[in-house]
């Protein structure tokens, strides 16, 4: 499947500001899938592959940087989810632990073993 070049862009944006690797190549995010969550704000979840791990990225406002909130969504795309939500290390000024702002949207990150 074809996304827009500023999907890609993003995913590769937020692995960095996440501290997951720096300078990423956007051919290394394979397997990318967009789904629409159907419970609190109803916004994307992208999955994807990047090198040893398999990640799932929200954009959804509404979930108050709660870690059960950011699980319950990402349930819905895998109920057998495993990993753990990635901690923005960049300490915020409303003291969100697992949030991160790009571009004026709220994002989360997890991280889980390869599929």
């Amino acid at each position: 499947m074809n996304f827009d070049a500023s999907i890609i862009n993003n995913v590769c944006r937020l692995l960095e500001l996440y501290n997951i690797a720096l300078k990423i190549d956007v051919s290394d995010i394979v397997n990318l899938k967009i789904s629409k969550s159907k419970i609190y704000g109803m916004q994307d979840v992208y999955s994807f592959d990047y090198k040893e791990n398999h990640f799932y990225i929200t954009n959804d406002y509404s979930l108050g940087d709660n870690l059960k909130y950011i699980q319950n969504v990402l349930i819905e795309v895998n109920p057998k989810l495993k990993g753990n939500a990635v901690k923005n290390p960049i300490p915020q000024s409303d003291g969100a632990i697992f949030a991160s702002g790009l571009d004026g949207t709220e994002y989360y990150l997890w991280k889980s073993p390869l599929l």
